[in-house]
């Protein structure tokens, strides 16, 4: 047994006060530049409650008066070799005003509310996350899902979806949790919950799980698709607000030509201008992946608009969801393509063109690649 690695114990400390929960991002160690709560490791003969009240007293100045024993995680950090199993401790009273001690281990402690958790997650968080655990310790709308999901996620598919969807740091995902369920499991869910109320919609949508996220999406557009055009407008709103949570390409392309695109055939068009000059990549996708649904109608005109406006853009991946549009477009009126491709040949991102010309065959794809019409 000599030698053998052994998981460490952690203990770390939910301090709630007025509604919000204290984090800080850590430094100067493994999981560097990721949102934790307060703790540290339980010290030998230390019992749970005392190390909780001496790690926060230490990096935040504030005195336990009360606290209860919550869940704990399993925490495998893969890049750094290391293994902890960390006790999580719900302090409900505290005294003092949380302030800076170590400033070598955390940049700063910060108050935020339970369903608005910075990213990215310190490991402990994520996986308590992963949990549907809530600090009041009440079930959230959709908790009989969430635990159904518990209940089938895969660390090996997490993983992969995790590096597939570019979560690590820099990348376009960078922070989002997933838990490792596949599309054609979260689909069979949907249809099994179907006629859930918004509030589970809701509760799923606001989730920092991916897979959660994903579901509340396909159930939003199951509820729109039944509902009449004064629900549809407040389901499009709903969408619309919450924008913040529709981060990422799987789902914006599930959701927007389904939703906003359906929902705009026949109406209005100008929030699709005023998201595609959005700051947020999220938002000038939805514009452009949103006229899918007018494609498929014989209407391709805000496409050409759309995709004219985001050739400056410098995100990859509206360079392709815009080549994507187009090339969904000359299936339609494959003359108004090819003239959006010579009057903008010059100034039209390489990732654009080659996905717009996909469908021609590879002789006149080489002539268009030189900008030969």
């Amino acid at each position: 047994m000599n030698g053998e690695k052994r998981p460490y114990i952690g203990v770390a400390v939910i301090v709630v006060r007025n509604g919000r929960v204290l984090l800080g991002k850590r430094k100067n160690a493994h999981g560097a530049g990721t949102w934790q709560f307060p703790g540290g490791h339980l010290e030998y003969g230390e019992s749970i409650e005392d190390c909780a009240r001496r790690e926060l007293f230490e990096e935040t100045g504030l005195a336990v008066v009360s606290m209860r024993r919550g869940p704990y995680t399993n925490d495998f950090f893969e890049d750094e070799q290391k293994h902890y199993v960390t006790l999580f401790v719900v302090a409900d009273r505290t005294t003092g005003e949380a302030c800076l001690k170590e400033p070598d281990k955390c940049d700063g402690w910060e108050w935020f509310p339970w369903s608005d958790l910075p990213q990215p997650h310190f490991l402990p968080v994520t996986n308590l996350l992963a949990q549907n655990f809530t600090p009041a310790g009440s079930p959230s709308p959709a908790s009989f899902i969430k635990n159904e999901m518990a209940a089938m996620a895969s660390r090996e598919a997490a993983k992969a979806l995790r590096r597939f969807f570019k979560t690590g740091p820099g990348g376009y995902a960078e922070g989002d949790v997933f838990i490792g369920i596949k599309v054609p499991e979260l689909r069979k869910l949907a249809r099994t919950y179907r006629n859930e109320d918004m509030a589970v919609v809701l509760d799923l949508l606001r989730s920092p799980v991916h897979e959660h996220r994903q579901l509340a999406l396909f159930l939003l557009i199951r509820h729109f698709r039944k509902a009449g055009s004064e629900e549809q407008a407040g389901i499009v709103d709903l969408y619309l607000s919450h924008t913040r949570y529709v981060n990422n390409w799987d789902l914006v392309d599930c959701s927007a030509h389904t939703i906003v695109g359906a929902f705009l055939l026949d109406r209005d068009r100008g929030i699709l201008y005023r998201l595609v000059r959005s700051p947020h990549l999220w938002e000038r996708r939805i514009a452009i992946v949103a006229t899918w649904h007018f494609i498929r109608n014989g209407q391709v005109a805000d496409t050409f608009k759309l995709a004219a406006l985001l050739l400056t853009d410098t995100e990859d991946l509206i360079h392709k969801s815009v080549g994507w549009m187009l090339r969904e477009a000359g299936k339609h009126d494959e003359s108004a393509l090819l003239a959006f491709l010579e009057t903008h040949y010059r100034r039209m991102p390489r990732t654009t063109l080659r996905y717009a010309i996909e469908r021609f065959p590879q002789p006149r794809r080489r002539s268009l690649l030189k900008g030969i019409f």
